[in-house]
């Protein structure tokens, strides 16, 4: 579908603007938003299936809304809405009030098409209040931060950043992505959870992936490299990373992952999963890669009743072995009722001992409870541990404990055509030297 571009003054952004509950934002075409715009609440609807729309803030400017504001704000519509800053040194205002990306609030509670925030370029800063993401029937929404020194400011306003909308989710997809060009300070992306004195729920926020109404969502939080997540710019850690630790969400797949190197996270808690999921319904810390330094203080990993390998129904710690190596996660304490896996699938590296958890505390015995160890030593026997191999390759992997150290020993076995050459190679040596002798 051809779209119009348009350029608006501010006297007409701000007349189309706020109008929040009453008429939608006009869609289907292409908005670029002149600097020092200032509205009070803003809301722009996905249009019909096919449709897309698109705000474009770039070129150092400022845009600030003084009052909550929707994007995807439609009920059974299909169209693309996107909000885009781009370029170098812009700023994006809502301090003192909530985005909502993907919902329809609560007169319209259902919502498909797609809903996206996305920032690109460097030195751009987004300040907002409060941030919830996907009250969905079918759609998805994303927030993506990518780029060199972009940050999002949190300031707390109504609690957590929040992916997913819990029980009013069911079905579709919510995703929030970050990455950032370099491991230097001036090339990283920056995610800032801070508390501001007198907010509505005074509270310090923190990271928070929802669980859902049924199995049919999926709210997901990736951290692919160079991205700091920390309280504010003292590095202190923020105050929890939860993924579905809701008692009274007990559907849906969230996951937070940690992927590659150069990541910063600092976090007082971390709990994934709660004990009401239901078959079907998962929450995973998962950590892919190496080089990223994870502090997540005190490690919770919460299974339901019944969960097993073959049949996850709650929290998972996942190690996803995708290059030579794996960063380890240190924390201070560690309560494990959940499923441990261990995916080898795309490992780079060889045989070795590899670092997944190291503890201040040497007393795991809810670890050895959960997994069914007799000792500190076992070869992943236990129905809560699930290694992945890659195919045809004959590998073992032992878990081993030592002083508050969780670790996995890898060991590739040579397969027989190997041997076979090894073999082949000796006899022929062998043969030569007695030639020349």
């Amino acid at each position: 579908m051809k779209t119009s571009k348009v350029l608006l003054s501010s006297i007409t952004l701000l007349a189309s603007f706020s109008a929040m509950a009453a008429d939608l934002f006009p869609t289907g075409s292409t908005y670029y938003i002149p600097d020092g715009t200032s509205v009070v609440g803003f809301t722009v609807g996905t249009g019909a299936e096919g449709t897309t729309t698109k705000m474009i803030l770039e070129g150092g400017s400022t845009f600030t809304s003084t009052s909550d504001s929707r994007l995807g704000y439609s009920p059974n519509m299909g169209g693309t809405t996107t909000f885009l800053i781009q370029g170098d040194g812009n700023t994006f205002n809502i301090a003192g009030a909530t985005l909502y990306l993907g919902m329809g609030g609560d007169n319209k509670p259902t919502y498909t098409g797609a809903a996206e925030f996305i920032v690109t370029g460097s030195n751009n800063t987004v300040n907002i209040g409060s941030y919830v993401q996907g009250k969905t029937n079918g759609g998805s929404t994303l927030f993506s931060i990518t780029g060199s020194n972009n940050t999002y400011q949190h300031m707390g306003f109504r609690g957590n950043f929040r992916i997913g909308w819990g029980g009013d989710s069911i079905a579709g997809s919510n995703t929030a992505y970050f990455k950032g060009d370099g491991a230097g300070a001036s090339e990283r992306v920056y995610i800032n959870l801070t508390g501001t004195p007198g907010n509505l729920n005074a509270q310090v926020p923190g990271f928070e992936v929802a669980g859902a109404a049924t199995n049919a969502v999926t709210n997901k939080a990736t951290l692919d490299g160079n991205v700091t997540l920390r309280r504010d710019t003292d590095n202190a850690p923020v105050t929890a990373i939860s993924i579905n630790a809701d008692t009274k969400t007990a559907y849906g797949t969230s996951i937070f992952e940690i992927k590659n190197s150069g990541n910063i996270v600092k976090a007082a808690a971390l709990t994934a999963g709660n004990n009401t999921q239901v078959q079907g319904s998962s929450a995973t810390f998962r950590v892919a890669g190496s080089g990223s330094d994870i502090s997540v203080g005190a490690l919770n990993i919460v299974g339901s009743a019944g969960t097993k390998s073959s049949d996850i129904r709650g929290g998972v710690l996942e190690f996803d072995f995708n290059s030579d190596d794996i960063s380890t996660v240190n924390v201070t304490s560690v309560a494990f009722t959940g499923i441990l896996i261990l995916d080898f699938t795309e490992f780079t590296g060889s045989t070795g001992t590899y670092d997944l958890i190291t503890s201040t505390s040497d007393n795991w015995s809810t670890v050895w409870t959960t997994f069914g160890w007799n000792n500190e030593t076992q070869t992943a026997s236990s129905d809560r541990i699930l290694i992945k191999t890659k195919d045809g390759l004959d590998t073992t992997v032992e878990l081993n404990y030592s002083n508050g150290t969780l670790s996995a020993v890898y060991t590739a076995v040579p397969e027989p055509s190997t041997y076979a050459a090894i073999f082949g190679a000796l006899a022929l040596a062998l043969a030569i030297y007695r030639r020349r002798k």
